[in-house]
């Protein structure tokens, strides 16, 4: 089944697709990398505020140089201006343009990482076309190619961009100067880190943008010179399975005629009538997802307001109900959570689940370590973890592979299947 959307997004696609083409893995530096570079570029994100214990020990005793990119004046700003860093307040949705003229002027300067260039950025076409991923197929671009783009293209030029940006035409190029000019012969040791004020809008020009900056000072994933985001979240989930593209209804047409398969917009499934059922885990999906009041409406429309309405606890006849209900084009929905919040509203069957401490459980954190979080206490009345709901539902559906004992059997089996920094073969074993 397609209609699924992890954590905040809407579809169950990658973050952050353009640094992703460019082979940067979204989590690839460690808290060393920020205490060791002595260049900072920080964009879309404010860690003086919210990620401090990373901040005030892992960054601010060293002296790193910080360059805070910002349409406002965070906390973070004001720390880099105070302490020999710079603020680059960008108008709202020009990231790209500013990240694009630094690079430009890095490539006109002759700072960029030669070495790194030549072992590693792509060289021909053959190299691009042979790649399985299409939007690489589309949007990529020999080394030869990139250069020609990129010092042809006028809005790239200190001057147009500082325009498009507000940028002072003198802070780009103190940026591109600090980032990647020779101090006593040697390359600083710069790291380019962001978060969602980078990636949320104008997403795949921004993550490409910063993508091409990584490759010309070779910030990918050497100790020091990382591209890498600061996290916020325990993100690092082991999937069940690969996305079901064959099933997707979306679908991108490109330049050439040849339709590529994408991952659905859920949310957007969801207003436009097509969903029957939903089922919600931990997550007030309602009030984080893009034109939420215009969803909220649509699913009070869906629930609340299509006919009949649930009016008994007896099984056969809910069932009967529901039925009725999604016959007249309304929804179903389960949520499962640890409190009420605003998606109860909608929900016809809510189920208790197990938190933190209730139940033994393992996550990945934000600098690719697996931490295992122990059990304290028994969850209160029905409740019962997520993993348990889904093996009772799964097993009464007839599905075969869902009967696990206990949590260290859900941590176990993927183990052999796991790869990447998310690799914990080992550890099973």
């Amino acid at each position: 089944m397609p209609n699924v959307a992890p954590h905040q997004n809407t579809a169950g696609g990658t973050d952050t697709p353009g640094l992703d083409d460019s082979g940067v893995d979204s989590f690839s530096a460690s808290y060393e990398d920020y205490k060791e570079a002595d260049v900072l570029m920080i964009l879309g994100t404010d860690p003086y505020e919210t990620k401090t214990v990373a901040f005030t020990q892992w960054i601010a005793p060293v002296g790193a140089t910080i360059i805070q990119v910002d349409p406002r004046k965070t906390f973070t700003a004001s720390y880099a201006e105070a302490n020999g860093g710079l603020h680059l307040q960008v108008n709202p949705g020009t990231d790209a343009w500013a990240i694009m003229a630094i690079a430009r002027l890095i490539l006109e300067e002759g700072w960029q990482d030669a070495d790194f260039v030549r072992d590693y950025a792509t060289q021909t076409r053959d190299e691009i076309e042979a790649d399985s991923g299409w939007r690489r197929r589309a949007f990529g671009r020999t080394w030869d190619e990139f250069q020609a783009e990129i010092l042809t293209e006028d809005e790239y030029t200190l001057g147009r961009a500082s325009d498009i940006t507000g940028v002072p035409a003198d802070k780009l190029r103190r940026v591109a100067e600090l980032l990647a000019a020779r101090r006593n012969g040697e390359r600083p040791k710069s790291s380019l880190l962001y978060e969602k004020g980078l990636y949320w809008t104008h997403n795949y020009e921004n993550t490409a943008a910063l993508g091409n900056l990584s490759v010309l000072i070779g910030a990918r994933g050497k100790p020091e010179r990382a591209t890498s985001r600061m996290g916020g979240h325990q993100r690092g989930g082991a999937s069940g399975a690969p996305y079901p593209f064959d099933k997707s209804p979306t679908e991108y047409r490109d330049p050439s005629g040849e339709v590529h398969k994408l991952e659905m917009d859920t949310d957007r499934w969801h207003v436009q009538g097509r969903t029957r059922m939903v089922w919600s885990f931990g997550n007030d999906w309602v009030n984080g997802s893009g034109a939420s009041h215009h969803l909220v409406s649509r699913l009070r429309e869906m629930t609340r307001e299509t006919e009949p309405q649930v009016s008994s606890a007896v099984p056969a006849t809910a069932v009967d109900q529901l039925k009725q209900r999604l016959d007249a084009g309304g929804m179903f929905i389960v949520q499962s959570d640890i409190y009420p919040n605003d998606r109860t509203e909608f929900a016809d069957l809510v189920l208790p689940a197990a938190t933190r401490g209730e139940e033994e459980f393992v996550r990945n954190n934000a600098e690719r370590r697996m931490r295992l979080y122990g059990k304290i206490m028994d969850p209160p009345g029905e409740a019962i973890p997520d993993w348990k709901a889904v093996s009772l539902v799964a097993q009464k559906m007839g599905f075969d592979g869902f009967d696990w004992a206990d949590s260290n059997e859900v941590f176990e089996e993927p183990g052999p299947r796991s790869g990447g920094r998310k690799d914990y073969k080992k550890l099973v074993e």
